[in-house]
C-alpha cells in the first residue's frame, strides 16, 4: 500500500510490497496487516520486502520478533525450524538464501552505543506513534 490509500479497507489485498524504509514497527506492523485481512476466497498474502536487503540498520529480529512475540524460542530458532510458532492458520516461508542473508543479519546486529542509541529514538517514536 503506498501512503495514499491510508484508512481504505481493501480486505482483498492478497500481495504487500515493502519498498519503503521504516523504523517504526508500528508502521510496519500496520502495513502488513494491510493484507492480513481475512476475505472470501483468499487464501494467502504474499509479502515481498525490497528494504531489509538496502538497508544496514534494518532489523529482521525486530520485525519477527513483533510476528512471533509468543514464542519462547529464539528468532535465530524460529528462521531455522521453519517458523513453527506463528499464529494460528499462517506460515512464513523463506527461500534459503533469503534465511542465510536474514540469520547473517542477526548475529551481526550488535548492541553497540550507536545501535543502542538508534532503537533509543525508535522506542520513542514508536510511543508518539502510539498517542
Amino acid at each position: 500500500m503506498v501512503d495514499i490509500y491510508k484508512g481504505i479497507d481493501i480486505p482483498e489485498v492478497n500481495t504487500v510490497l515493502f519498498l519503503r524504509p521504516t523504523e517504526s514497527l508500528t508502521v510496519f506492523l500496520q502495513q502488513l496487516g494491510r493484507g492480513l485481512r481475512l476475505c472470501e476466497g483468499k487464501e494467502a498474502l504474499t509479502v515481498l520486502d525490497f528494504v531489509g536487503q538496502a538497508h544496514q540498520r534494518y532489523s529482521f529480529e525486530d520485525r519477527f520478533k513483533a510476528l512471533l512475540s509468543r514464542s519462547r524460542k529464539t528468532i535465530e530458532q524460529e528462521i531455522k525450524t521453519g517458523f513453527a510458532n506463528v499464529p494460528r492458520g499462517c506460515s512464513i516461508q523463506l527461500e534459503k538464501q533469503a534465511q542465510d542473508y536474514i540469520l547473517e543479519n542477526i548475529r551481526n546486529a550488535i548492541n553497540t552505543k550507536r545501535n543502542l542509541i538508534s532503537k533509543l529514538y525508535d522506542l520513542i517514536e514508536t510511543k508518539q506513534e502510539l498517542k
